[in-house]
């Protein structure tokens, strides 16, 4: 990510334009669920903490999870914009839109 596209947004900033933009709510991202879209909305959550500067210890105990967990969903997060389909690209797209991202 370019330098000029740092923002320092607070987590449920964060949070807030991830659930508008798929239309969950936030404490369904912020749960368990393995279902596909919820796991792709929180997946695009952590994409887009990290990149605001979040560290992967940081971004585990706001989520309840591992930081394993969270490396994971970051490596392959990439593959799942690829092969992921409508839903998480047009997501992601809303999201960064609705934070000022690029």
């Amino acid at each position: 990510m370019a330098k000029e596209q740092y923002q320092n947004y607070s987590f449920s900033a964060i949070l807030y334009a991830v659930s508008s933009s798929a239309d969950i709510p936030a404490p369904v991202i912020l749960s368990k669920s393995r279902n596909v879209e919820v796991v792709d909305t929180r997946h695009i959550l952590i994409s887009i903490l990290s990149e605001n500067g979040w560290h992967q210890a940081r971004i585990a105990r706001k989520l309840g999870t591992s930081e394993a967990s969270v490396s994971i969903a970051l490596d392959r997060f990439a593959n799942r914009l690829k092969f992921g389909g409508f839903f998480i690209n047009s997501t992601l797209r809303k999201a960064r839109t609705l934070l000022g991202l690029k």
